[in-house]
Order: structure tokens, then C-alpha cells, then sequence
């Protein structure tokens, strides 16, 4: 089979695609900043008449979207009444994304809208097929928006040199946003049960009421940046949650499972869990799942300390950023060639290096215990002139420190209540 000059480009472009998405993959992780979560899923009972379809489009999801986090087949658009089905719509948002602009996931087949520096909506996309017509990854920007496009048909068409104009024949809809990757865009679709799908020939559709929305959104310049995650790891600011969501590997190229370890390992939650619990956790449901709970909250002299990211209760050790050292009046400071946080107060230093996370690490031993409290009460005695050196951990771009080594260096009465997971600090 012969190709023409744009078919051998896109293929090409794919080609590069993939080999610069496994390069990335081969280099050494870093700690990186944590992702939002955004959204809640739902549950829905299911009435009599309605169907995986109709319910797909009246959420703003895709009939695969509702299938894989449900556990059902996608050959059928039937589901029995009385049915409860779980609606996702908790997703974890794209890594460093752009003020203006879009960001599709492929595997997730979504696009994400993002308007003045906040992400404002997700819509559900047909996907191209895999191997020659796989949509191609990589960074462009929004070439053209046309209303009622006329639709030209490449050489794979088999339809000769002709020009299908705008209506019910055309296959692009009445909405049209190509790319700067000649060929590929967003478009309506005279089609709409192919929405979750991974059925087109590069092209991402969309549903006709979506694509006339996101139409008015988007400008001619806008950066669209099309990537491909099969797992991805967030936090969610509203419950205090770190979440995971999976998703099909559509084009064999990146596993959930391996994903989903790489993700951990880049925001520093890697080694928390066993391998069954991981491939457990990576199961491509689509789902945005907690999978770590950051709920200890800190009191000092009886006051809630508000922190960006709360303590966290790893097996036996408790971990705080550098906003509750600053709270107790510590000077704290922060050396990035070394990698280590300085912990200082009256001739005493706290060195606390970063290395990996690792939940069965014991920072500090266990203070005495206070029977008749119920709790952990601990205070130390030093020197005026004294140094003493322990582990940090990077988790989403925050070092964390062990918070009763921290509290012991500096003689700081404290008092842990396990139960209720709070921390009593004495101002």
C-alpha cells in the first residue's frame, strides 16, 4: 500500500512520539509537584428505558467511561433497571498545564479546557485507532476553527479527489478545531455513539453539543498538547486525599501498573505499597481512588495549624512539611545543591537530608509513654551546642520532615492521641 507525503508525515510524527515518550520514561525520576484533583463521582440507579449511552452523554462522559469504572462490557449499550452504576467524575488533572489551552489523554479519551490559569472543563473524545491511525502525541497549537466545515478525503478514503460539503453526509460535523500537525484536529462527528472509542483515523470527535461548546472557548493559537498517561497520581485539597486513576493502555504502550509505580515514584510515594496492592490500585477503571489519606491534624497551644499539605501518619512515623518547624518559631532553611533542610534554634541544628519515602522507616525513637494520658508525650534535653543529623522526605515538590525528631531536638513538649490522629503541641 502506497502512502502520500501526509500520511508518511503523521506516521512519522507518531513514530517520534512514541520514542520521545519512552526516553522520558528511562529518566531518572524526580519529586514533582502534586496534581489537583477536581470533581466527585456519583452514583446513579438505573430506570427503566435508560441505557449506558443515553446516560453517557446526560453525564458529559463516554459510554466507555462508565463501563470500564463499572466493571461492564462496551458491546452493549444495555444495562438491567435497579442497576447502581458509579459516575466518575473525580479526575486528576494534567501535569504543569497551560493557562489558556488544552491537554488531551488519550487513554483517558478526554480533553481537559483550561481558561485563565484554571482548569474549567473535561469533554469525552473518540480517539484514532491504533497503529497507522493512533493520534499522535506531542505539543501544537489550535491552526483553524471553522463552522460547518467541507470535508476533503484523504487518499485512504478510497473516494476519489472530491469535497464533501457541510451537512449530514460530513463526517467533521458542523464544528472544526485543526491543529498545527496538518490532518489531525477536534470535530463534531455525524457519529456520536464512536465517542469513547479509539476508532478514527487520527482525528479526535467529539460529541456535536461538546464540540459547539469547546468551539467557543478556544482561539486560533491556543497551545494543545496531546499526551498519553495510563496512570496518574494527584491530591485532592478538599478531603485531604491522594488519588490514583488508571486507565486502558489503548495502544500498548505504557502498562497501568508500570505507570502508576513511575507516577508514585515522581511525586515520592513510592515503596508504600506491595506489588499486589499496586496492581490492585493500577487496575484501569478510570477511576480517581484515594489511595492515602492525609487527615492528622496539628494543634499548637490548642489552635488548629492550617498547613498546604497536612501531616502524614506513614506506619508508625508522622511527617510534616516546613510550615509547622516555622509555626513553633524554628528558623528553617532550605539547601538545594545538598539537599537537605537546616533546622535551627539557640546553637542547636536539625540537618534532615532528603532520601527515598519509605513507610517503614523509624526517624526518631519512640518518646516515653504517658499511661495515664492515653498518648505519646515527648520532651529531650540538650546541649546549647549540639547537631544532629536524620532523614527528609520529597513528596510533590514539599520536603517533609519526621515530625518527633523535629519536636525532641528542640525540647518541644508534645502529646500524639492515636485515636483521634491528632497532634498536641505545646506553644
Amino acid at each position: 500500500m502506497s502512502w502520500n507525503g501526509s500520511e508518511f508525515r503523521r506516521a512519522l510524527l507518531v513514530l517520534l512520539g512514541t520514542v520521545l515518550a519512552t526516553l522520558a520514561a528511562l529518566q531518572p525520576a524526580g519529586a514533582q509537584d502534586l496534581r489537583g484533583v477536581v470533581g466527585q463521582d456519583r452514583e446513579h440507579v438505573v430506570a427503566s428505558g435508560e441505557n449506558l449511552y443515553r446516560l453517557a452523554v446526560d453525564f458529559g462522559l463516554a459510554l466507555e467511561h462508565l463501563a470500564f469504572a463499572n466493571g461492564l462490557g462496551t458491546s452493549s449499550t444495555w444495562v438491567a433497571p435497579g442497576t447502581r452504576l458509579r459516575v466518575p467524575g473525580r479526575r486528576v488533572l494534567p501535569g504543569n498545564p497551560p493557562a489558556e489551552g488544552l491537554v488531551i489523554n488519550l487513554p483517558e479519551r478526554g480533553v481537559f479546557l483550561f481558561r485563565q490559569g484554571r482548569f474549567k472543563k473535561f469533554y469525552p473524545l473518540a480517539i484514532g485507532q491504533p497503529g497507522r491511525f493512533a493520534t499522535p502525541q506531542g505539543s501544537f497549537t489550535l491552526a483553524s476553527r471553522v463552522v460547518n466545515p467541507t470535508w476533503l478525503p484523504p487518499e485512504w478514503a478510497g473516494l476519489g479527489e472530491i469535497a464533501v460539503p457541510a451537512g449530514p453526509e460530513n463526517p467533521l460535523g458542523d464544528r472544526w478545531m485543526g491543529l498545527s500537525l496538518p490532518g489531525i484536529g477536534l470535530h463534531s462527528t455525524t457519529s456520536p455513539m464512536s465517542i469513547g472509542q479509539a476508532v478514527s483515523h487520527g482525528c479526535m470527535r467529539m460529541y456535536p453539543a461538546s464540540a459547539q461548546q469547546l468551539f467557543e472557548e478556544v482561539r486560533v493559537g491556543m497551545p494543545v498538547r496531546i499526551e498519553y498517561e495510563t496512570a496518574k497520581v494527584g491530591y485532592d485539597s478538599q478531603t485531604g486525599e491522594f488519588c490514583l486513576a488508571a486507565f486502558p493502555d489503548v495502544y500498548g504502550l505504557a502498562d497501568p501498573r508500570w505507570q502508576a509505580a513511575r507516577a508514585l515514584e515522581e511525586v515520592g510515594l513510592a515503596g508504600l505499597w506491595s506489588d499486589s496492592d499496586l496492581a490492585r490500585l493500577a487496575r484501569p477503571t478510570g477511576l480517581a481512588r484515594p489511595i492515602l489519606q492525609a487527615d492528622v491534624q496539628v494543634r499548637v497551644a490548642g489552635s488548629p495549624l492550617e498547613m498546604d499539605l497536612p501531616a502524614l501518619l506513614l506506619g508508625d512515623a508522622l511527617w510534616a512539611s516546613s510550615e509547622l518547624p516555622r509555626a513553633l518559631g524554628l528558623e528553617v532553611s532550605w539547601d538545594g545543591p545538598l539537599r537537605q533542610v537546616e533546622v535551627r534554634r539557640a546553637g542547636r541544628v536539625l540537618v534532615l537530608r532528603v532520601g527515598a519515602l519509605d513507610a517503614s522507616a523509624s526517624p526518631a525513637p519512640a518518646p516515653p509513654r504517658d499511661e495515664e494520658a492515653g498518648g505519646l508525650e515527648g520532651t529531650a534535653g540538650f546541649e546549647d551546642s549540639w547537631r544532629f543529623e536524620g532523614p527528609a522526605r520529597m513528596v510533590g515538590g514539599r520536603a517533609l520532615l519526621p515530625v518527633r525528631l523535629l519536636l525532641d531536638t528542640f525540647a518541644v513538649p508534645f502529646r500524639w492521641e492515636a485515636s483521634q490522629r491528632v497532634l498536641e503541641i505545646e506553644g
